[in-house]
């Protein structure tokens, strides 16, 4: 029992330690999207937001065009991630399962604690998980290099990764 406990232990570690950096080149605009999770503040550009939305309806054979509206609209301009409203309930499971990881991976965010901006991030991915459908998905953990506490938390369907 401790071999496999030590084994699954040792997998854990070297999994998460394979994080892949992440560049993040863009910066804060008075038109970004806000999303706020604990003393992150994550601003993404609105147009990356609609072309991410409407790539993820095409490869999912999804419909989010009434959040496209409102994204487009300024009716929904912020959400905190971990205080989610009822009008914000349908954005808030699409920005964590597919749009806000698709957006990360590519380093289409400014990121700030405080009033400090992050320059660059750490993905780390979970093995895949495979549904009983046959689709699959996997789990990121985003993060400063370092620092344990997660900027973001979110899964991606595989037909985003290709």
């Amino acid at each position: 029992m401790n071999n496999l406990l030590t084994i699954v232990l040792s997998l854990t570690i070297s999994i998460s330690s394979m994080g892949q950096t992440i560049q993040l080149n863009q910066t804060k605009s008075t038109n970004d999207f806000k999303i706020k999770n604990g003393t992150y503040d994550i601003y993404l550009n609105k147009s990356d937001i609609i072309s991410a939305i409407s790539e993820i309806d095409s490869k999912l054979n999804t419909n989010n065009t009434f959040l496209l509206t409102l994204i487009k609209d300024n009716k929904l301009t912020s959400i905190d991630i971990n205080v989610v409203s009822e009008k914000e309930t349908e954005f808030a499971s699409l920005l964590k399962s597919n749009l806000g990881v698709f957006l990360l991976l590519k380093g289409k965010a400014a990121i700030f604690t405080g009033t400090n901006p992050i320059k660059q991030i750490v993905a780390d991915e979970s093995p895949r998980m495979v549904e009983l459908d046959g689709s699959s998905r996997t789990s990121f953990f985003f993060s400063e290099e370092g620092n344990e506490i997660p900027i973001f938390l979110g899964d991606l369907d595989s037909k985003l990764r290709k």
